[in-house]
């Protein structure tokens, strides 16, 4: 997955493109482990979908925004597993995923399925804070 060149013109980190690399290496790792885990047995309950995150941040700095966005939807999808046991508890966390998604999507050019994820903002806006904070640059 990560076996690909970084585009220098793309690269937003402040380090080595390199060491960017190696580190999300490390947190894809990170991921495979808590995959095959069960959430009771994460060190964190948000174990793994603060790996995701992470790592999408990882993935954004190089430029690959591609796999930012698979990040991203596995991310939301861990999410809505846990929100299924413990409803709105991470409201907040999934507006800040589906946020950075957007913008993911908007710069891999797939503007209808950034589309569907500002409905889905706008939906969360009529009961959600952070979801308010975020309507209007979804809106532009």
């Amino acid at each position: 997955m990560l076996a690909r060149p970084v585009d220098p013109a793309r690269y937003g980190g402040v380090v080595r493109p390199d060491k960017t690399v190696w580190w999300a290496a490390d947190e894809l790792e990170r991921v495979r482990r808590l995959r095959g885990r069960s959430p009771d047995t994460w060190p964190t309950p948000t174990a793994l979908p603060d790996s995701l995150d992470r790592l999408a941040k990882w993935l954004t700095e190089l430029g690959w925004d591609d796999l930012t966005c698979l990040a991203r939807r596995e991310e939301l999808a861990v999410y809505g597993r846990l929100s299924a046991v413990r409803p709105g508890l991470f409201a907040d966390r999934i507006v800040h995923a589906l946020a950075a998604l957007r913008r993911s999507l908007m710069e891999c050019k797939r503007h209808e399925e950034a589309l569907e994820v500002v409905d889905e903002l706008l939906l969360l806006s009529e009961t959600n804070r952070s979801a308010q904070a975020e309507a209007p640059d979804a809106r532009y």
